[in-house]
């Protein structure tokens, strides 16, 4: 009996140093939540460019890109800002490929550029690059700006 007792007790004890929170818990209504209406947005009409003004931005793209190419390697910045530089020139040459369907000189010399640009950078990806493999792709990528700028310029490519 006395037994009983000390079990008696020590439930109610622990009963009470435990709470009724998992009891109240399932008994309390939760409150609902408000669902905000989808929010839907209107397409704005653009004007069309004109394909003399969509070559200039995507040649002024990509030499945006190669002047930051250049920079990031003189500066040793990281292989990330390198390697996304690669990737920007990389795809507006490919934006650029488009205007050249019927000359197929000029769309050998995008293939190469493109080309050239790949492997600088799987160059980077790859790893460690040592100093004079840096100077050489600075000195590479000067020079593919240059020749970029000479060969693709509106007044040259349209005359």
């Amino acid at each position: 009996m006395r037994n009983n007792i000390f079990i008696i007790s020590f439930i109610i004890l622990f009963i009470f140093l435990n709470g009724c929170a998992p009891i109240l818990k399932k008994f309390v209504r939760k409150r609902r939540r408000t669902q905000s209406a989808p929010l839907y947005l209107k397409p704005r009409e653009y004007p069309s460019l004109s394909n003399k003004e969509l070559y200039n931005e995507y040649f002024v793209y990509i030499r945006g890109w190669m002047q930051e190419l250049i920079q990031a390697l003189k500066d040793k910045i990281s292989r990330k800002k390198i390697i996304a530089s690669c990737k920007g020139v990389i795809e507006n040459l490919t934006y650029l490929k488009s205007f050249f369907h019927t000359q197929p000189h000029q769309l050998k010399k995008i293939d190469f550029y493109i080309k050239e640009y790949t492997q600088i950078q799987e160059s980077f990806e790859k790893g460690n690059v040592s100093s004079a493999l840096w100077e050489k792709f600075i000195y590479r990528a000067e020079k593919l700006q240059r020749d970029f700028e000479k060969d693709f310029r509106y007044s040259k490519v349209s005359g």
